[in-house]
């Protein structure tokens, strides 16, 4: 999703520019991308191998944000760099996400920006990351299997359109490794592995924030949610990440035909305190007004059963989606800051059909326990029925 400031201003040309991207054979093509521009042999680096411009519209912006080809890098298999790519096709909005690693394994995080045309100036940035972020971010691109997928992901967002569509963003992930390019290609994406990658390298590594850069699968970041959030009288729970000693979490259950509640819990030491709220309208429809409020610490035979819950969970290992999707239902959000760190999951449904074969059974676990202990009159419902 481009950031909203970034208002329609691309005129035929860039059209046609995306186009030609889009169509031209030969990824590697010796040409300057410019528009307007003459074809100069040594002027670009081939940025893909093969004959054939299958990632459409990419050279012409690694080319514009004077990014380096990985293609070219694998040649040398000491070389360890990933980087994510989007394109606005309306707006013009390029960005580059890039992380490098040394030897040592220190890594250097790169963002490069350019809005409007391909000849506004390219805001850069860098910043260091640590050999235990590096390697976390390691750990998670083995564990969503990146280097086995497919060129083309299908997106598992069920408004989204497969394909490149002008009137939408086009997502890049390439990553270098042990001499080997891979790379994977996403329109209009999303929740899914693609974007676990994409907030690993924008949100934990390059810091940037959600006013700057927003990530589709995330909703709580998004401002679709802040004027919930904002009845419940809850705050941004990636806010908490600041402090590298924060532990929290919090459920939020958003029935089509039901109150939509929040709990949070926080962790003081061996203890942990509940927040809950509740509102009276419905999730699906007019989300009403803050009707219930409640604060409890919990005892340390309660506190240590969280934990252990939360232990069981592995949630920080969950992936943000496991690609379940439907009407009518409810969106059953958990969300935890731990060492710095934010995560959130989100869930559709997870009591209906199987919760046992989309593993969630500590989830539901979990989140019962997280509802008993609320002390909210009413249980979350939809439809009227009781859902957990």
């Amino acid at each position: 999703m481009i950031p909203s400031q970034f208002k329609s201003s691309m005129l035929l040309p860039l059209i046609v520019l995306a186009l030609t991207g889009l169509t031209t054979a030969g990824i590697g093509f010796q040409q300057n991308p410019k528009l307007g521009s003459k074809p100069a042999a040594s002027d670009a680096p081939a940025y893909f191998p093969g004959s054939q411009n299958d990632a459409g519209i990419f050279p012409f912006v690694f080319y514009d944000l004077k990014e380096p080809s990985f293609f070219e890098a694998a040649k040398d298999p000491s070389v360890i760099s990933f980087r994510i790519s989007v394109f606005g096709y309306v707006t013009g909005w390029m960005t580059s996400v890039r992380l490098d690693v040394n030897a040592d394994g220190r890594g250097q995080i790169t963002s490069a920006t350019s809005t409007s045309n391909w000849y506004a100036k390219v805001r850069r940035k860098t910043n260091n990351v640590s050999p235990l972020e590096v390697e976390k971010f390691f750990q998670l691109v083995d564990r969503v299997g990146f280097w086995s997928m497919t060129k083309f992901e299908e997106t598992t967002n069920i408004r989204a359109r497969p394909g490149y569509s002008l009137d939408g963003d086009a997502w890049l992930v390439e990553g270098v490794r042990n001499g080997t390019f891979h790379y994977v290609c996403e329109a209009n994406p999303g929740p899914g592995p693609i974007m676990e990658i994409v907030h690993s390298l924008v949100r934990d590594l390059a810091k940037i924030n959600d006013s700057e850069f927003s990530i589709p699968g995330y909703p709580i970041e998004s401002a679709g949610y802040d004027k919930l959030l904002e009845r419940m009288n809850e705050s941004q729970l990636s806010d908490f990440a600041k402090d590298i000693d924060a532990e929290v979490y919090r459920l939020m259950i958003l029935p089509t035909w039901g109150n939509p509640i929040a709990i949070r819990v926080q962790r003081n030491g061996d203890l942990y305190s509940l927040a809950s709220r509740r509102l009276d309208g419905q999730a699906g429809y007019e989300t009403g007004s803050l009707v219930e409020s409640k604060d409890v610490a919990l005892s340390a035979v309660d506190s240590k059963a969280l934990a252990n819950l939360i232990q069981d969970l592995g949630f920080f290992q969950m992936s943000t989606d496991d690609g379940v999707h439907g009407f009518d239902g409810e969106e059953w959000i958990l969300e935890g800051v731990s060492q710095g760190k934010y995560h959130p999951i989100l869930r559709w449904s997870p009591t209906f059909e199987n919760p046992e074969k989309r593993g969630l059974v500590a989830f539901l676990a979990l989140c019962k326990f997280l509802v008993d202990k609320s002390n909210l009159s009413e249980r979350p419902k939809n439809k009227g029925h009781r859902i957990i």
